[in-house]
């Protein structure tokens, strides 16, 4: 699941750009597999396009 944090100022943790604009993306896994260490990523927004589905990213991406 995606979620917009604002307009802050980091690196994505997938593609180790720069970002003015962050997405935390949330794992669900972490109830399915308990043992295993899933943290969630602070992303920026093309990456945040791409992991999201394609018809829920305008209820997701940030308001214009």
């Amino acid at each position: 699941m995606i979620k917009y944090i604002g307009k802050i100022t980091n690196t994505c943790e997938m593609c180790n750009k720069w970002t003015t604009h962050t997405y935390l993306n949330i794992f669900s896994y972490k109830k399915m597999f308990p043992e295993m260490d899933f943290k969630d990523m602070k992303i920026c927004e093309k990456c945040a396009k791409r992991e999201s589905p394609k018809k829920q990213w305008n209820k997701v991406r940030r308001k214009l």
